[in-house]
């Protein structure tokens, strides 16, 4: 079911001694949440319980979706996780998840692990283990940079970092666009 966002804003008219109110909403629907408790409670097997419950509804789902322009369909679960309980989650799914069920993993604790992935290998995954970490992380940085062809990102975090960071995803879309029609070599000369 639908989530309704509402945003309300009013405003007071003194002369006329009026009080407007305006009020908007819309339904969203949620892809995703948090699953916070104290440690030893069994978020990470509630977590995995919900991945496989819902596995089958989502490759189907991933496999009837429209391609969007500049993004990717993939129908794996991301699981952003602390740098140093990577290898736990790992461990973790082949304690819950029957071998039978066939889980494709990839973990990704750096920006070197990211190079080595193909894009098949994502789309193919299953659960995408990343360190949270990784996203602030200078080679990551980097690497979103080259690929989107454009804007250099600022050094320290703030109001400008977050609108390059806006132009450099932009170039990283149209990035995706260019290699779904014209090809990887044509990404790379744009580079």
């Amino acid at each position: 079911p639908s989530f309704v966002e509402e945003e309300v804003s009013e405003a007071i008219l003194e002369p006329l001694g009026w009080r407007a109110e305006g009020r908007a909403q819309r339904p969203i629907r949620v892809l995703g949440g948090v699953l916070a408790d104290e440690v030893g409670y069994g978020k990470t097997a509630i977590s995995l319980g919900l991945i496989d419950c819902a596995r089958a509804d989502i490759r189907k789902e991933v496999k009837a979706a429209p391609e969007r322009p500049g993004k990717i369909n993939v129908r794996a679960t991301l699981c952003v996780v602390p740098p140093h309980l990577t290898l736990q989650w790992e461990s973790e799914i082949k304690k819950f998840v029957s071998d039978k069920a066939g889980y494709k993993v990839v973990r990704i604790t750096t920006a070197s692990d990211l190079n080595k992935l193909s894009i098949e290998q994502v789309m193919e995954a299953d659960i995408v283990i990343v360190a949270s970490n990784l996203f602030r992380s200078s080679g990551y940085l980097e690497n979103i940079e080259a690929l989107g062809g454009g804007a250099r990102l600022p050094a320290s975090p703030g109001r400008f970092f977050e609108a390059r960071l806006d132009l450099v995803l932009e170039g990283v879309a149209k990035q995706v666009d260019r290699l779904r029609t014209e090809g990887a070599a044509a990404v790379m000369d744009a580079i």
